[in-house]
């Protein structure tokens, strides 16, 4: 930061126009350069020191680590994994279609739109939950297989092994059918829909589910009317013990410094890096005539960079196009090589990203942490479960009754700094629920509190002009963008762009005047298109 004598230096150059702005932009862009080496050099020092705790025989490098994900992913093979474990990776084509067919996001639902006259409403989330359920729940390992006939039987789910000759309990991703009573108001089951996303409904329907989804909701009340086939895993305990273990007391002894950041990183990092999306689109910079070819000849073609003064453009295609078919059609030699070659260098990029993935352990350890929000949210029973947020609930109490204070009570003691447990992250005078990820608060005289609210990928800055302007059909708001800079003569354009933010109410039907909701019903409130999963 500069110091107010070398501002007012800075001023007087000005005036005097002895500052020139090009000297001083790359003085700037020389000195940002030299403190991020430093910063680099710093975060391996402190990262080759954090692991010698581990393994003073071995020095991590993160040079060749591009990424937190990456890295915490290496750092996990080299330092942590269990050799005993098996960490297959999937690449049958039935059973990767059943694992991501089961593969459910976090739970974000909202059930009673704003705080009741009289309550307050509060935030409680858990310290590092997913990091939490890696640490102590079973996973999927070993090869898939493939069974039939499956049935349940007193809490669980059984097959017939062929090759040992008797029963076994089944541990995977089945295909079921299930009924959801009418009077769950919060059932737990998603279905995936194009229109909706995921959607939690009551009716009778089948779909794809990890078995510990499916044991869970019979646990609540959904019944299990069929279990038609599925793949059957290894249940294995203890794959990333060690590994949250390590990281997660480092985290809470160094809160307030880089080290508990970084430590932080690796713990959510790791999940993500199993569940990662593999390649299914090409990306590669073409000139003007090629781009004409490219939009001709490859499906679902969008431009990413355009710049026009030089005739260049960055694009991406689905990469589903036959490789052979389209090196015939195209009659330049060299562009044909290009192509090829980008080809190429996806699909071995694509083979490593496969290497990496585990997306049937990432769909267990999402759906022990959708569980353990909504085991935690179906707690309260005199209180108002207003909402679910990944790894947080939302719930409101009114302190003039006494069961309510109680509960409230309850949930206070389920706080504290260990792995697993509750933080409660504040309390509200009143909030409103707009749709998951999206609400405002309010302090006791009613005035917006922005830094506290939340709109899913709007900036702080935005959110009091959004809320201030919000309807029924979203919102609307203004602002500045730069569109275009011209580097050689230091400048650039500026546009207005009014970006419209609309969000839908489709996941739960509104119920007395908006003051409450109640579950979509299967099929009766689903368009004909969205009855076949």
């Amino acid at each position: 930061m500069l110091k107010k004598e070398e501002i007012i230096s800075l001023y007087e150059k000005i005036e005097q126009n002895d500052y020139d702005l090009k000297t001083e932009a790359i003085a700037y862009c020389k000195n940002d350069c030299f403190v991020l080496h430093k910063i680099i050099e710093y975060f391996q020092a402190e990262t080759v020191a954090l692991y010698k705790i581990k393994d003073k025989r071995h020095v991590f490098d993160i040079i060749p680590n591009l990424t937190t994900p990456q890295m915490s992913l290496n750092v996990f093979r080299k330092m942590f994994q269990d050799s005993k474990f098996n960490l297959t990776v999937p690449t049958n084509t039935k059973e990767i279609e059943y694992i991501r067919g089961s593969y459910r996001g976090a739970l974000c639902e909202v059930y009673v739109p704003e705080t009741p006259k009289g309550y307050l409403t509060m935030e409680f989330d858990y310290v590092s939950k997913y990091a939490e359920v890696m640490s102590t729940q079973a996973f999927p390992t070993g090869e898939g297989k493939y069974v039939k006939d499956l049935f349940f039987d007193n809490g669980k789910i059984y097959f017939f092994d062929e090759d040992k000759k008797c029963y076994c309990e089944f541990f995977g991703f089945a295909n079921s059918i299930v009924e959801v009573p009418k009077s769950l108001n919060t059932p737990y089951l998603y279905l995936h829909t194009a229109n909706r996303g995921n959607v939690a409904p009551t009716g009778t329907f089948s779909s794809l589910w990890p078995s510990t989804d499916i044991l869970y909701a019979n646990s609540i009340g959904t019944k299990i009317l069929k279990i038609k086939d599925g793949f059957h895993y290894d249940k294995t305990f203890g794959i990333y013990e060690d590994y949250v273990n390590f990281h997660f007391p480092l985290r809470l002894a160094n809160k307030n410094n880089p080290k508990g950041k970084m430590t932080k990183l690796m713990l959510n990092s790791l999940y993500g890096k199993t569940g990662q999306k593999l390649f299914n689109r090409i990306s590669m910079s073409v000139t003007e005539k090629q781009f004409y070819i490219v939009s001709q000849i490859m499906e679902n073609v969008k431009i990413h960079v355009e710049l026009p003064e030089i005739k260049m453009y960055y694009v991406s295609f689905d990469k589903s196009v036959n490789l052979k078919n389209i090196t015939n059609i195209i009659k330049d030699e060299d562009f044909s090589k290009l192509i090829i070659n980008t080809y190429n260098k996806f699909a071995k990029m694509e083979q490593q990203w496969r290497n990496n993935s585990l997306p049937h352990i990432a769909a267990f350890i999402t759906a022990y942490a959708r569980q353990d929000i909504h085991r935690l949210g179906m707690q309260i029973k005199y209180g108002t479960w207003h909402a679910a947020d990944t790894d947080a609930v939302h719930v409101s109490f009114n302190m003039e009754d006494p069961n309510q204070k109680a509960e409230f009570e309850y949930f206070k003691s389920l706080c504290g700094e260990n792995i697993g447990q509750l933080k409660h992250e504040g309390t509200f005078y009143h909030v409103k629920f707009f749709a998951p990820k999206v609400y405002a608060r309010y302090d006791e005289e009613g005035r917006l509190l922005p830094e506290l609210s939340r709109f899913k990928g709007v900036e702080a800055k935005y959110r009091e002009l959004l809320f201030n302007n919000m309807t029924s059909e979203g919102v609307s708001i203004e602002y500045e963008q730069i569109i275009k800079r011209d580097m050689k003569h230091l400048s650039h354009n500026v546009k207005k762009v009014t970006q419209k933010f609309t969000f839908d109410w489709n996941k739960r039907i509104l119920t007395e005047g908006g003051k409450n909701s109640r579950p979509l019903h299967y099929p009766d409130d689903f368009l004909p298109e969205e009855r076949i999963f």
